[in-house]
């Protein structure tokens, strides 16, 4: 009986499935948000945030609370810290506030296009853009009559000597120094 006491004891003190108080306290944030489904290593990541976090501002109230010459730190002091690093306050503003200011902006007309806006160039008779030559078109062109080509396909007829692979062979041989070409 004892042993299952100890065993209650083990479970509550390091929770459910192997996990601590802390991580079951992480997991449960995440499910308050609606993440059920999530890697066990984002548990991990989440706590050494945290720790990264909560050892900062502890540090920073320290610093506070013996630069007022107190022998512990106080809220205040860790209020303090937290109000320092920026770490409790959002500087995000309103979803509102963000249309009105949209919508103030939206109400002003773009300015006007400048009369003399885009490239500027010399007059015409500086510039050298202009063709330079004149088409003359000729009266004399007639245009080709189209001829029908009457092409008659011609017709490979096969070797009257069928070629065989030592007739192939032979040919590749080297003629031996004595031979005549000539004959």
């Amino acid at each position: 009986m004892a042993d299952t006491g100890e065993k209650d004891t083990e479970t509550t003190a390091s929770g459910t499935d192997g996990h601590s108080k802390e991580a079951l306290a992480v997991i449960s944030m995440l499910h308050e948000c609606g993440i059920q489904e999530f890697d066990p290593r984002v548990v991990s990541m989440l706590m050494d945030v945290q720790y990264a976090v909560t050892s900062k501002i502890l540090q920073m109230s320290s610093g506070l609370s013996r630069h007022a010459e107190k022998a512990q730190i106080e809220a205040e002091d860790v209020q303090t810290a937290a109000d320092m690093l920026g770490v409790l306050t959002t500087n995000a503003p309103d979803r509102e506030k963000i249309l009105q200011l949209a919508n103030d902006k939206n109400q002003q007309p773009l300015p006007q296009i400048r009369h003399n806006y885009g490239l500027k160039l010399p007059n015409d008779r500086f510039c050298q853009l202009q063709q330079n030559f004149v088409y003359k078109a000729d009266d004399s062109y007639q245009p080709m009559e189209m001829q029908q080509v009457t092409h008659q396909p011609h017709i490979i007829e096969p070797p009257t000597q069928v070629l065989r692979p030592e007739h192939v062979q032979n040919m590749l041989k080297r003629r031996a120094p004595d031979d005549d070409f000539d004959s």
